[in-house]
C-alpha cells in the first residue's frame, strides 16, 4: 500500500477501553516509539478526536519538535443545531485545538456528531466555511455509518472528505457511492478497516439479537476456511477498493504496522466472490455505534 493513502488513527493511544484494546493503554514511551515509527516511515498524517482521550496531548508534546512533526486531522463535538453562535464555537475550538496540537492549522476538520440536524445545519456549515476563509484548517468533512448521513453529507458543498466504515465484515456504504455516487467530487476515506478489532475476535462479539447475524456466521466462515493471515486478507480486500482516498488504521504494535507499510499489492490475496457478495449487503448490524 502507498504511504500517502495511509493514516494513522489514534483512538488507542488515548482511550484504554477503545474497541479491543484490551485496556492495555500505550504508555507515552510507546506512544513516542509508534509516532517515531511512523514518521520515519513516511506515515506522516494523524487522524484523532476530541473523544479520543488525551491523544491530542500526545499529539502537541511530539509535534514541539518542528522537524518531526505531523498534520493532524480531528473531529469537534457538542455542537447544537439552529445555534447563531456557532461559528464563534468552532473558532474556538479550532483555536484552542491547533495550540494543544502544535500544528499551523488543521488539516481536516470532521463533524464528529451523525446528527442529520448537525449535518444540515446552515449555522454549522457557515461556520465551517469561515473556518477555511481564516486558514484555520485545509479541509472539512463528516463521518459517517448510514446511507441517510451518506446523502445528506454529499448535497452540502462545504464537505470535501466523507469517512466511511468499510471492512470485511461492511463495505455496504463503498458499493452505494460506487453504483449510485461515483461523480461526486468529494473525497472518501476509509475507517474501521478491522472492524473496530472484531475481525481478530469475532467471537467477542454477540450478535444474535440480530434477525441477519447469519451473515456475519456466514462470512466469519468463508474466512476460517481460507486459513490465511486476517491483516493480510483485510489489506487484499482494500487494495480493491479504488474509489477510496486513503485509509484510516491503527495497531498497539510497530511490528503489525510495519506489516502493513510492507504489503504490495503483487502479494495480495484473492477474495472469494461470495465473500465480496456478503460484505456488500446491508446489515443490521454493522453499525459499529451499536457495539
Amino acid at each position: 500500500m502507498k504511504n500517502n493513502n495511509l493514516i494513522f488513527g489514534t483512538a488507542k493511544m488515548g482511550l484504554s477501553n477503545y474497541a479491543n484494546n484490551n485496556g492495555n493503554r500505550l504508555l507515552k514511551d510507546s506512544n513516542s516509539d509508534i509516532l517515531n515509527f511512523l514518521h520515519d516511515n513516511g506515515i506522516l498524517k494523524l487522524d484523532s478526536a476530541e473523544r479520543y482521550g488525551d491523544s491530542h496531548n500526545l499529539i502537541g508534546i511530539f509535534n514541539q519538535n518542528k522537524n518531526k512533526s505531523f498534520s493532524v486531522s480531528t473531529k469537534v463535538d457538542n455542537l447544537i443545531a439552529n445555534d447563531k453562535n456557532a461559528s464563534k464555537r468552532l473558532q474556538k475550538f479550532a483555536h484552542t485545538t491547533i495550540d494543544k496540537l502544535n500544528v499551523d492549522k488543521l488539516d481536516i476538520l470532521y463533524l464528529h456528531q451523525n446528527d442529520i440536524k448537525i449535518i444540515n445545519d446552515p449555522y454549522i456549515l457557515e461556520g465551517i466555511e469561515d473556518l477555511k476563509s481564516r486558514n484555520l484548517i485545509n479541509n472539512s468533512g463528516i463521518s459517517i455509518y448510514t446511507e441517510e448521513e451518506l446523502v445528506s453529507g454529499l448535497e452540502k458543498e462545504s464537505f470535501d472528505y466523507i469517512q466511511i466504515p468499510v471492512s470485511l465484515y461492511d463495505s455496504f456504504l463503498y458499493e452505494k457511492i460506487l453504483s449510485q455516487y461515483s461523480g461526486s467530487k468529494v473525497k472518501f476515506i476509509g475507517r474501521s478497516i478491522f472492524f473496530r478489532g472484531f475481525i481478530f475476535n469475532h467471537k467477542s462479539l454477540n450478535l444474535k439479537k440480530f434477525t441477519d447475524h447469519h451473515i456475519f456466521d456466514d462470512i466469519n466462515k468463508i474466512i476460517n476456511q481460507m486459513e490465511v493471515d486476517l491483516l493480510d486478507l483485510t489489506l487484499s480486500f482494500l487494495n480493491e477498493k479504488s474509489k477510496l482516498d486513503s485509509f484510516i488504521f491503527s495497531s498497539s504494535s510497530i511490528k503489525n504496522i510495519e506489516k502493513v507499510l510492507n504489503f504490495k499489492s503483487k502479494e495480495k490475496l484473492q477474495i472469494p466472490s461470495k465473500l465480496l457478495e456478503l460484505s456488500s449487503q446491508f446489515k443490521s448490524w454493522s453499525d459499529l455505534r451499536m457495539h
